[in-house]
């Protein structure tokens, strides 16, 4: 897959990064939040890129290069808007990986992580920018 340029949207809203410090559970890390009508955000601007060999994808904040989308809905959850952060390294973890299915024409339309326990998080429709 070519990367691609896209944002990620819940319901109406879509993903921003909060580059705000030490908001996230760890140190370094960054919250995701639905707070966006527009996807043009500097901070909801994603690249949607699928590493050679791989069946799954990885996303990276634009504004943050080397970060990657990271989805613990299991451990750090609460709600589910609140699993959702930036990690700011490219280490590509099983929370890192996002499997996508095609629902119409183009690139993965949804995306979610499928934890090894078999659980999955919540899913996020990717929009193309």
């Amino acid at each position: 897959m070519t990367p691609t340029k896209v944002a990620f949207q819940m319901g109406s809203y879509f993903a921003r990064v909060n580059l705000a410090p030490n908001l996230a559970p760890w140190p370094g890390w960054f919250n995701v939040v639905f707070d966006r009508l527009d996807p043009n955000d500097s901070g909801s601007r994603f690249t949607l890129s699928q590493p050679a060999g791989e069946k799954k994808y990885k996303a990276t904040l634009d504004a943050l290069p080397g970060s990657l989308l990271s989805i613990d809905q299991g451990k750090h959850g609460g709600g589910v808007c609140k699993g959702f952060y930036l990690k700011p390294v490219d280490d590509w973890g099983a929370n890192e990986q996002l499997a996508g299915w095609q629902l119409g024409a183009g690139g993965p339309n949804v995306v979610l992580v499928q934890y090894p326990n078999g659980e999955v998080s919540a899913d996020l429709r990717v929009v193309l920018l």
